[in-house]
C-alpha cells in the first residue's frame, strides 16, 4: 500500500510540476508593448503619468470623469498608453490596470483599488478578454456609470440595467468571434451604441504590433487609436 501512495504522489507532482511549467511558458509568450509607446509615458503640462502599484494613471486638471482600463489577453498594459493619454488630453482621467500575468481574468476587481470619490462619473473600459472582465465587475457596482467595450462583448446579462454601453471594432478584426459577439448583443441594454471603425483590426487599438489570426489593417494603429479616443469622448460628452 505504501509503495502505491509513492507512486500516486510521485505522479501528481510530476502533473503539478509539468502544469506550473506549461503555465509559466504560456503566460510569459506575451504581447511587448512597442519601443514607441515610451513617448506616451513623460508627464506634461496637460497630462500627469503616476506609475501606482498595478495601475498606471493618466490625469488631468479638473476632470471629473475616470476611465479604468482592463488590457486584452497577454498583452502587455504600456501598449494602450496612446489611447490613454489621448483620452486624459481630452479631458478624462484614465487608469490603466496591469494585471496579473497579462490576464484580466486574474484581475476582475482591479477597479476596487483605483476608484475614488475625487472624481463625479467611472467608467469601466476594456480591449478583447479585459472588455469582457469589465463587463463582468460592472455588473451590480452602484458606482459605475457606463461600460466600453472595444473588440469584445459581455458575456453576463446587462440588459436590464441603467449603464451606458458602447462597443467599438473594426471591420477588419480577424481575433474577435462575431458569432458570440452576435449571439451576446442580447445582454447588453438596448440603447448601447455600436460604432464600427472602417479599416481597424483587431490589435490597432494599442502598439504591440501584429496579432495572431488577425487581419491586416486598412488604418494605422494611430488612425485606429485616434477615431476610439474620439467615439469615447463623445460618447462620454452625451452621458
Amino acid at each position: 500500500m505504501k509503495k502505491v501512495i509513492k507512486r500516486i504522489t510521485a505522479v501528481v507532482t510530476v502533473l503539478c510540476l509539468l502544469c506550473a511549467g506549461l503555465f509559466y511558458l504560456y503566460v510569459n509568450d506575451y504581447y511587448h508593448a512597442d519601443e514607441k509607446v515610451q513617448e506616451y509615458m513623460a508627464s506634461d503640462d496637460r497630462v500627469t503619468v503616476l506609475q501606482e502599484d498595478g495601475w498606471i494613471s493618466f490625469e488631468t486638471a479638473l476632470a471629473d470623469t475616470g476611465i479604468i482600463f482592463y488590457p486584452g489577453a497577454k498583452v502587455e498594459a504600456i501598449s494602450y498608453a496612446p489611447l490613454m493619454r489621448g483620452l486624459a488630453e481630452k479631458g478624462i482621467n484614465a487608469f490603466l490596470v496591469q494585471m496579473p500575468f497579462n490576464l484580466a481574468f486574474f484581475g476582475i476587481s482591479s477597479a476596487d483599488r483605483i476608484i475614488h470619490d475625487g472624481l463625479s462619473h467611472w467608467y469601466l473600459c476594456g480591449h478583447s478578454l479585459g472588455g469582457s472582465m469589465a463587463a463582468s465587475y460592472v455588473e451590480g457596482k452602484e458606482d459605475i456609470d457606463g461600460l466600453i467595450l472595444l473588440a469584445s462583448y459581455a458575456a453576463n446579462d446587462l440588459s436590464d440595467t441603467d449603464l451606458s454601453v458602447l462597443s467599438v471594432y473594426g471591420s477588419e478584426d480577424g481575433v474577435l468571434n462575431m458569432q458570440k459577439y452576435e449571439e451576446n448583443r442580447v445582454k447588453l441594454p438596448e440603447d448601447t451604441v455600436e460604432i464600427i471603425i472602417s479599416g481597424g483590426n483587431h490589435a490597432g487599438f494599442a502598439y504591440y504590433g501584429p496579432q495572431e489570426n488577425d487581419h491586416p489593417s486598412l488604418i494605422s494603429a494611430d488612425e485606429q487609436i485616434s477615431d476610439t479616443i474620439k467615439e469615447i469622448a463623445d460618447f462620454i460628452g452625451e452621458k
